[in-house]
């Protein structure tokens, strides 16, 4: 079904995630920065540990991946998008080790 919606009550796809990856991570802070990722440098994303961009261009994925890898620290990068009938997805985790969690009964 198609409708309208009021300007005023749009957000962009990283304003409507917010909630469902907040409530997925609930160790984390997320949050969603407005603006276009374009202008985007690595000292913006200092106060980051992770950046999800969502619906980019490969190219301008692939030159924020660049600036994650230049960060100080490096950020982690998890990039998709879906265009009609092609999409990508594409995680840059750097450098990370993962740990398991294992529960010993006594």
């Amino acid at each position: 079904m198609a409708h309208s919606v009021p300007r005023a009550h749009t957000r962009s796809v990283a304003e409507a995630c917010t909630r469902t990856l907040q409530a997925m991570n609930p160790l984390m802070l997320v949050k969603a920065v407005p603006g276009p990722a374009v202008g985007c440098t690595a000292e913006d994303l200092g106060p980051y540990d992770t950046v999800v961009a969502c619906g980019l261009p490969l190219a301008e994925a692939v030159r924020l991946d660049e600036l994650c890898r230049t960060a100080s620290p490096a950020k982690q990068l998890f990039a998709c998008a879906v265009v009609g009938p092609s999409s990508y997805a594409f995680v840059d985790l750097g450098q990370h080790s993962y740990s398991v969690k294992v529960r010993v009964e006594r």
